[in-house]
C-alpha cells in the first residue's frame, strides 16, 4: 500500500500535465502513487502522461469520456486510490518542493489529525507569479485568531468551530493544498458531489472540517495557475456553482453559526446571487434574473436589489435601445 495517493483530473492540459507530474516525482516523499484521470481530452494531455508513465511504475492513468465535471474524474481516482493519505493536484497547477514531506511531519506530530493545508500562491500564464499568497494577502491568520490555535512553528491547530470560519468568512481550502486521510473520506456518504460543475470541492470540505480535527502549515507548497482556459473562469457556471453549494451549507450548519457568523454568510450568499442576477441581466434573460434578485431579496433588503427587479420587468426590446443610447 502506498503512503500517499496523488489524484490528478486531466481534461486539455498538454501544456501543463508534465509540469504538474514532475512536481510530484521530485517531491522528497518517493511512497507516493499518482493516479492521472484523463477526462476526455482532445489534445496531446495522453501522449504526455503515458510518456512519464512508462518511465515511472507509480503513474496509473485512468482513462473515460468526457464528464464535463471535475468530481466525476476526482472520484473515479479516489475509488482507484489505496494510499493511506490523499491529495490532489489539477493538471495546471503545481506542488512546490517539501510539500508532501511537511505535511507527512505534522501528521506524526498531532495523531489526532485527519486534514492539514497549507497556504497556495497564484502563477499566471507567463510563468509570473503574486509577490504574496493566497492566504497572507486576506490576512487570514489574523482574521482567523479566534477560530484557530498557534503551536510549533508555523502550525495552526483549528478549533472546533473553525468550521464556522470557512462558511461565514471565505473558504480557506484549496485543492492543492490538501492532504487527508482516506480514512474520513470514507466516512462520508458523498465524496465530491457530481451534480455541480464548479465549486464541488468546496462543499467536500465544508464536510471534512465540520467533521474532523484540522491543521494549517502557515507555508506556501502549491501554485495554482490561473488562465483563460481554465474551467474557473466560466462565470456562469462559477456563480452558480457558488449558489448550490453555499446555500446547502448554510443549511447544514445553520443551528451551528453564531447570529453573525449567519448574517455574514447569508450577505455572502446574497452576493452570489446579485451578481448572478446581473449576469443574466445582462444576457437580457430577464426571468431568470428577476429570480435571482429576488433570491437575494429574502436573504435581506437592499434598495439597489428592488430597483434590479424592477428593471427586469421591462422589455427585451427597450433595455436593448437603452444599452445602445449609452454606448453611443
Amino acid at each position: 500500500m502506498p503512503r500517499i495517493s496523488v489524484i490528478i483530473p486531466v481534461y486539455n492540459c498538454e501544456s501543463y500535465i508534465g509540469e504538474a507530474l514532475k512536481s510530484i516525482l521530485n517531491q522528497s516523499v518517493q511512497d507516493v502513487e499518482i493516479i492521472v484521470v484523463n477526462d476526455g481530452s482532445t489534445d496531446g494531455t495522453l501522449s504526455v502522461a503515458e510518456a512519464f508513465a512508462e518511465k515511472d511504475k507509480n503513474i496509473r492513468i485512468i482513462s473515460q469520456t468526457n464528464s464535463g465535471k471535475p468530481a466525476v474524474a476526482r472520484n473515479v481516482g479516489l475509488r482507484h486510490a489505496a494510499g493511506e493519505y490523499i491529495c490532489f493536484l489539477d493538471g495546471d497547477d503545481l506542488f512546490l518542493p517539501g510539500k508532501l514531506e511537511k505535511q507527512l511531519e505534522i501528521f506524526r506530530r498531532f495523531p489526532e489529525l485527519n486534514l492539514v493545508f497549507h497556504d497556495v500562491r497564484h502563477l499566471y500564464e507567463d510563468n509570473r507569479h503574486d509577490l504574496g499568497s493566497y492566504l497572507g494577502n486576506a490576512g487570514f491568520t489574523e482574521l482567523a485568531k479566534d477560530y484557530m490555535a498557534p503551536r510549533q512553528g508555523n502550525i495552526y491547530l483549528c478549533r472546533e468551530n473553525f468550521y464556522n470560519f470557512i462558511s461565514a468568512y471565505f473558504l480557506t481550502i484549496h485543492t492543492s493544498s490538501i492532504m487527508v486521510r482516506r480514512s474520513c473520506l470514507d466516512d462520508q456518504g458523498t465524496w465530491f458531489p457530481e451534480d455541480v460543475t464548479i465549486g464541488e470541492d468546496a462543499d467536500l470540505w465544508f464536510r471534512l472540517v465540520l467533521s474532523n480535527r484540522v491543521a494549517f502549515l502557515n507555508e506556501i507548497l502549491s501554485y495554482y495557475r490561473q488562465h483563460s482556459t481554465s474551467i474557473t473562469s466560466n462565470m456562469a457556471d462559477y456563480l452558480q456553482g457558488s449558489i448550490l453549494v453555499h446555500r446547502r451549507n448554510l443549511k447544514r450548519g445553520e443551528h451551528l453559526f453564531t447570529p453573525g457568523e449567519k448574517q455574514l454568510y447569508e450577505e455572502k450568499i446574497r452576493g452570489y446571487h446579485w451578481h448572478y442576477g446581473y449576469l443574466l441581466y445582462s444576457n437580457y434573460e430577464m426571468e431568470r434574473a428577476r429570480r435571482e434578485y429576488m433570491d437575494a431579496l429574502k436573504l435581506g433588503y437592499s434598495t439597489k436589489a428592488v430597483v434590479a427587479v424592477a428593471k427586469t420587468m421591462l422589455p427585451r426590446s427597450f433595455v436593448r435601445f437603452c444599452k445602445t443610447c449609452l454606448k453611443g
